[in-house]
């Protein structure tokens, strides 16, 4: 049988019914999804002690523009053949084949 016979709830008591059952699978999701609301100066207050690097502003501006062909033909050159397709289903040579169309 695949049902659940009985489960624990939160003091420790095990319940049979289904009623029961039902309200501590409801609890414990309610408790599992429940959004603590966030606490913004803690937040900026720990990012100012934990020291963490800058990236300076000129390789910011870099990061953020358009790729460019040049990486991408660099990109593909890097990339191992013969290995599983990715998310697109297209495996890399396809890419190499058809990199200038």
């Amino acid at each position: 049988s695949r049902k659940i016979n009985q489960l624990i709830n939160e003091q420790g008591q095990i319940c049979y019914g289904n009623a029961e059952k039902k309200k501590i699978v409801q609890n414990y999701y309610e408790r599992l999804y429940h959004q603590e609301t966030v606490q913004e100066e803690k937040i900026e207050q720990y990012l100012q002690e934990v020291n963490l690097p800058w990236i300076p502003k000129e390789v910011e501006t870099m990061l953020e523009g358009n790729i460019t062909m040049m990486e991408l033909t660099e990109a593909l050159k890097k990339q191992n053949t013969g290995k599983a397709p990715g998310p697109d289903g297209l495996p890399v040579e396809f890419y190499i084949t058809f990199q200038e169309t």
